[in-house]
């Protein structure tokens, strides 16, 4: 299966996550953290949940139905059951819902992988969901290569970019190559 990446803007939208366990809960907490609302289906859940903001969680706790995919835009299912996320991953299929299945990845049409999250930067790892651990390490080595003033330095690379385009089309071909050699030797060098 070919994926193409991409970084989605949740904030305010529905999205389901079924299953209470470690996976849920870690899914659960990015979602919250990129400002969904988190519908989430089990008949159990780890204490952990306890502790999350109810403004932006839902909490059912049954066993899933379909009705359980109304208005949602997108699906987690991570139950420790394969034949409960099995029947999760048809059902949100069925309806156009995009899915990620944790147990059989390929059962589903959507990955998730291990997110860094700085002020000025969001970059996602991915083995296609099928070693997630690798996933997380790539992550843990991104993070601790990083600058730690990398936000401060996106934001004037960010403005140094800006003006730049404000130069006509012949101007800007080498002050953009500066700014790209600058980035380039600010994180190539870690």
């Amino acid at each position: 299966m070919m994926l193409f990446p991409a970084f989605l803007d949740l904030r305010g939208l529905r999205v389901l996550v079924v299953g209470g366990g470690a996976v849920g809960l870690r899914k659960t907490l990015e979602l919250q953290a990129a400002g969904a609302v988190v519908r989430l289906v089990s008949p159990t859940c780890l204490a952990d949940f306890d502790v999350l903001s109810n403004t932006s969680l839902e909490r059912i706790p049954q066993n899933f139905v379909q009705e359980h995919l109304e208005g949602v835009v997108l699906v987690f299912a991570c139950t420790s059951s394969a034949i409960v996320n099995d029947r999760v991953a048809a059902a949100a299929l069925e309806r156009g819902i995009f899915c990620n299945h944790a147990s059989q990845p390929g059962k589903g049409n959507m990955r998730s992988g291990a997110v860094f999250r700085g002020d000025s930067v969001l970059a996602s790892f991915s083995s296609g969901s099928e070693l997630p651990f690798l996933s997380q390490a790539l992550r843990d080595v991104f993070a601790q290569s990083l600058p730690q003033d990398l936000s401060a330095r996106v934001q004037d690379w960010t403005a140094q970019r800006r003006q730049i385009l404000t130069l006509g089309a012949a101007e800007r071909a080498v002050p953009l190559e500066r700014l790209k050699a600058d980035i380039a030797q600010t994180l190539g060098a870690r």
